[in-house]
């Protein structure tokens, strides 16, 4: 997909949010880009700012950015922007605007990443201005399609509800109560419970005598109907997505369609309601922004299912007018970039060339500095992408191994998880938490969302979050995957509640699952809930008799410290492998048909996530198979290491998980190489063998990292 495009490894930077930078710079900036070596710029078309009369377009603009883009060598990205309304829309249709439950009308404003107003969006309910931005993305398409640096389609910059304005997951901010949402709100319902309203009130614990007497969810004590309610806007957003998909594609076949996203946890699903796994199905092209991280570049990369994938939107030199940036060093500026190969992340954009001028992000978030000079971590970024480009053909056809461990990540979970703890941190901490312990350990890891778990056949161990909230197809999905030979690793509460009416379940695990299990939950001891921050590791901790586990796996010893709450494990023929030092059994393991489930009475996830002792390593023990036996290491999991391969030619990433400087042991089966040299600064060092494992040893700065070859 990518070798359609001009410049397949995408190298460069954000450059025009109108009305910054000034039409005078234009040629001169896009040509010091090329001359670095950067051969992308992505560039922003706004509905307000190119509408300002209905109907009347004016991208006089963007197509001279095209074209000075064309006569400089470089391809161009188009993001079109309709989360700002020109200010006719409001004047035309005052009703248009979304509606939180604390009463509060949305905008039209600015904020920082909209200092020309409009923002958020209107509405997405309502059909009339929907048209409207509609017409604009036609015209947009209609004016630009030709011009041959164009490259990609970028149709949703960061996709969610509310623009930042309201994006914090309290309940004041949920949207949308206007009565456009409520109408179609009702539609959608009807819809999903096949016109019954027998079996809404069924779902709900209602006695509605007619569709009309439904009132909106606004409160998070009750479960299934705040489900439904943000559901609902997850499959608005994605529709939404869909028609615009649909609009450029229809009119322009020849280019790649995208969008990039704010990955888990930055982004939540109650406020924001952008699924990374629906809307990757639409994508020819899938990216994110502010996914430097490994647990960010792996969502992005799960999400897409074999698309390929960018980084679309690199923070590097952010801040604000109060709280400026500070200089980029080397080392800070290889980890935007170097880490991201080992997990298929196949192009790079910063955000942004030229530090912002307008508003509260100025001076900030700059390739260059402010008058457009280049600055060392440009210079930088161009010896990185020298190197890059040079081994451009393997670079977009090396693959790293397959994952050995999954994460599921169930949307309506999430909600369920934000309803009992009124805040997103206390399962972003949990599942981040696992995914850190695995990462740091070797493993390779995919998250799962429900629709992908039938297919989960060949991934040999899956973690299940903090997982209360399960849907009757992800559980039965699971059923299968254990049966047929999976091992399955859930946290206490294992379908607690049961999803088809929102009632706890009698029995924990739930919905059948004790007898899987061979084990149900007992009492359990956690701190006082009313002083309870799921998010500061003082108070997360269980202060209780049974805080300490300790667990006896495959002749390992393990002792850690229990996360928020203690479930006494009641086992009738699971085998107890850990107890609490209070006595109760703490992690049990049962064999359910070809696979094997284990159920831990603590949440590993969020001890780990708060660095507490021992959760990491048990975790890491957990998901240790054959499959996985082999993967590459350092001694003392210093340094984390990936190889790339295309079939025939390696490439060893080797990233420091440390912060402090001092040397370490590269352990790499199936290596064939005399030497290892890094891509960067031509030093090499000699390849031994042990045990027909490669062994080199190797200097590593504080949280460098290294891209090495194989070399004779």
């Amino acid at each position: 997909m990518l070798n359609k495009l001009r410049h397949p490894l995408i190298m460069g930077s954000q450059y025009y949010r109108a009305p910054t930078p000034a039409r005078a710079e234009w040629r001169r900036d896009l040509q010091g880009l090329a001359d670095q070596g950067l051969n992308t710029i992505k560039i922003w078309a706004q509905w307000r700012w190119n509408t300002p009369a209905p109907g009347e377009y004016h991208f006089d603009d963007i197509l001279e950015l095209l074209d000075i883009s064309e006569e400089v060598g470089i391809q161009v990205i188009i993001n079109t922007i309709t989360d700002v309304a020109p200010a006719w829309i409001d004047q035309q249709y005052p009703d248009c605007r979304m509606l939180t439950l604390g009463g509060r009308t949305l905008g039209p404003q600015t904020n920082g990443p909209r200092p020309i107003n409009g923002a958020p969006s209107p509405c997405y309910h309502h059909q009339a201005v929907m048209q409207h931005s509609y017409d604009f993305l036609r015209a947009c398409v209609q004016a630009c399609a030709d011009k041959p640096a164009l490259a990609v389609w970028d149709v949703w910059n960061e996709p969610e509800l509310t623009e930042a304005i309201a994006r914090e997951p309290i309940l004041e901010n949920l949207v949308c109560y206007c009565p456009h949402s409520r109408a179609a709100f009702l539609v959608w319902l009807r819809a999903k419970y096949g016109d019954s309203l027998d079996a809404l009130n069924n779902a709900w614990s209602r006695n509605y005598r007619h569709w009309e007497e439904l009132e909106l969810p606004r409160s998070y004590e009750t479960f299934k109907d705040m489900i439904d309610w943000r559901r609902f806007f997850v499959d608005t957003i994605t529709e939404e997505f869909r028609t615009r998909v649909h609009i450029v594609r229809e009119l322009d076949p020849n280019h790649l369609v995208m969008t990039h996203t704010v990955p888990f946890p930055i982004f939540n699903l109650i406020t924001c309601a952008s699924d990374d796994f629906a809307m990757a199905e639409d994508c020819d092209l899938f990216g994110n922004s502010a996914g430097s991280s490994p647990n960010a570049a792996d969502l992005l990369a799960s999400a897409a299912q074999g698309r390929p994938v960018i980084n679309a939107e690199i923070h590097a030199m952010g801040g604000s007018t109060f709280h400026q940036n500070r200089p980029l060093s080397d080392l800070a500026t290889d980890r935007y970039i170097l880490p991201q190969l080992a997990h298929d992340i196949k192009g790079f954009v910063f955000w942004q060339y030229r530090p912002e001028l307008l508003g509260n992000e100025s001076p900030n978030w700059g390739l260059t500095d402010p008058a457009g000079n280049p600055t060392p971590w440009l210079a930088r970024l161009s010896v990185l992408n020298h190197a890059l480009q040079e081994r451009r053909d393997f670079l977009l056809a090396a693959r790293n191994r397959e994952p050995e461990v999954g994460i599921l990540i169930d949307p309506e979970n999430e909600i369920f998880q934000w309803c009992i703890a009124h805040n997103t941190n206390y399962y972003a901490n949990d599942v981040v938490g696992i995914y850190n312990a695995l990462y740091n350990a070797g493993y390779r890891v995919q998250f799962m969302h429900p629709t992908h778990v039938p297919a989960a056949q060949d991934l040999p161990v899956l973690f299940c979050p903090a997982p209360y909230w399960l849907q009757s197809g992800t559980l039965a999905a699971l059923d299968g995957y254990v049966k047929s030979g999976g091992i399955l690793v859930a946290e206490p509460s294992f379908a607690g509640m049961n999803p088809a009416n929102g009632w706890h379940t009698q029995l924990r695990p739930g919905n059948g699952w004790e007898e899987a299990f061979g084990c149900t939950q007992g009492f359990v001891l956690q701190p006082n809930a009313s002083e309870f921050d799921s998010y500061v590791a003082a108070s997360g901790t269980a202060q209780a008799a049974g805080a300490q586990l300790n667990v006896e796996l495959d002749g390992q010893h393990y002792s850690l410290s229990a996360y928020h709450q203690v479930f006494e494990l009641l086992p009738n023929r699971a085998e107890v492998l850990g107890r609490f030092s209070n006595g109760w059994a703490g992690l049990v393991r049962a064999q359910y048909g070809a696979g094997t489930l284990y159920l831990a009475g603590t949440y590993l996830g969020g001890a780990a996530g708060q660095h507490l002792p021992g959760a990491a390593e048990l975790i890491a023990a957990l998901a240790e198979t054959p499959q996985a036996a082999d993967r590459p290491r350092s001694e003392g999991d210093r340094v984390r290491v990936d190889v790339l391969t295309d079939g025939s030619s390696q490439l060893v990433i080797a990233n420091s998980l440390v912060a402090s400087a001092g040397s370490a042991v590269l352990r790499i089966p199936g290596l064939r190489a005399q030497k290892l040299a890094d891509i960067i600064s031509g030093e090499s060092w000699p390849v031994t063998f042990v045990n027909g494992s490669a062994r080199v040893e190797l200097p590593f700065e504080a949280s460098q990292v290294r891209v090495l070859e194989l070399t004779d």
